[in-house]
């Protein structure tokens, strides 16, 4: 591991992204993030809608709580209806706080409420044109 410490707020950290979404050859790549002081922004990792439906089973096999956007445990990710964008926090044995965060291809409809479950966003959606 390398740490770079550039500013005060925060520091460069080349680690291993040891909950990978999948099982693919980049499981173990080296990444490079900001990690932030705790409670701070989380540190995001964008992946795939299709990757991140597995996280919460995956965090939870790995022993790890998956987390909506109140820190509440999930068992499916959250969706911010406002961006839209699909998430699924969890903490590192750090306890800083990571986001994996997929952006939705759907039109903003924050009428739905702001945070809803991935099954309520579903069933209540507008298809994007």
């Amino acid at each position: 591991m390398k740490v770079e410490n550039r500013r005060p707020d925060y520091w460069i950290v080349r680690v291993p992204v040891p909950w990978s979404p999948t099982e693919t050859p980049t499981h173990f790549e080296i990444n490079k993030i900001r990690l932030r002081r705790r409670n701070a922004a989380p540190c995001r990792f964008e992946v795939k809608i299709e990757d991140l439906l597995a996280v919460p089973q995956r965090l939870r096999a790995a022993g790890v709580a998956a987390m909506g956007g109140r820190h509440e445990p999930i068992d499916e990710p959250v969706v911010f209806s406002w961006m839209p964008a699909a998430s699924v926090f969890f903490d590192n044995p750090d306890s800083n706080l990571l986001e994996y965060i997929a952006m939705l291809d759907d039109e903003p409809q924050p009428e739905l409420g702001l945070l809803l479950s991935w099954s309520e966003w579903l069933s209540g959606r507008k298809k994007a044109k």
